[in-house]
């Protein structure tokens, strides 16, 4: 049904962006994972790779070098898209970076066992043994009521807002995953307080100290 309000406050996040690939959500929880500062944990000593080359997946596995997780980049593309600080941070790693190479298939029966990747170029399959797949190729953000608003977003989808949590409608505001930044609970929970007590004023309330 239709309703009124004075404002509204969307928080409708965004979905992990899959490979698409045999054996990913068969594997789900199991060795195939989309956060690693939730998961890397578990694989501490453990081999696994990291696919995507953009910051997050650079920011992710520099974050899994550093618990002690054997952890690879695995990237379509002859170069990273990532920031130049983070691809200086990599080359002074010793993080082994696979360029030109795709995951076609991830394998394994109880938990993640391999991959086969195919190079990008030649076609070639090659067959990893890794006790994990971090998947870092972006977020689809849940937009449909943001675009219904016509509000104003990025090239990526995601909304955008000024200091206040304020989107291009005075009256909207937007947090969480669906505005981007750093992608943790307690940060779009952080978020969502601080929208909401921006909202107090139009429905002629008073900040509550």
């Amino acid at each position: 049904g239709e309703h009124t309000a004075a404002a509204l406050l969307i928080t409708t996040g965004a979905d992990h962006k899959h490979l698409g690939v045999p054996g990913e959500d068969e594997l789900s929880g199991k060795g195939v994972s989309y956060c690693a500062t939730c998961d890397g944990f578990f694989f501490r000593n453990r081999k696994v790779i990291m696919v995507g080359g953009g910051s997050t997946a650079a920011i992710e596995a520099l974050y899994l070098d550093g618990i002690d997780v054997d952890v690879g980049i695995v990237h379509r593309r002859d170069r990273l898209r990532a920031e130049s600080a983070l691809i200086d941070d990599l080359d002074k790693s010793e993080i082994p970076i696979h360029f030109n190479k795709r995951v076609i298939e991830i394998h394994g029966e109880k938990r993640v066992e391999s991959v086969t990747l195919e190079c990008t170029e030649s076609g070639e399959h090659t067959k990893m043994e890794v006790d994990g797949v971090f998947i870092a190729i972006g977020l689809k953000p849940n937009d449909i009521l943001a675009k219904q608003l016509g509000l104003e977003m990025d090239e990526e989808g995601l909304v955008k807002v000024d200091a206040a949590f304020r989107t291009s409608n005075p009256r909207v505001f937007a947090a969480g995953d669906l505005i981007g930044g750093v992608r943790q609970a307690i940060t779009a929970a952080a978020e969502g307080t601080i929208a909401s007590l921006n909202v107090l004023p139009l429905l002629g309330k008073q900040y509550p100290w």
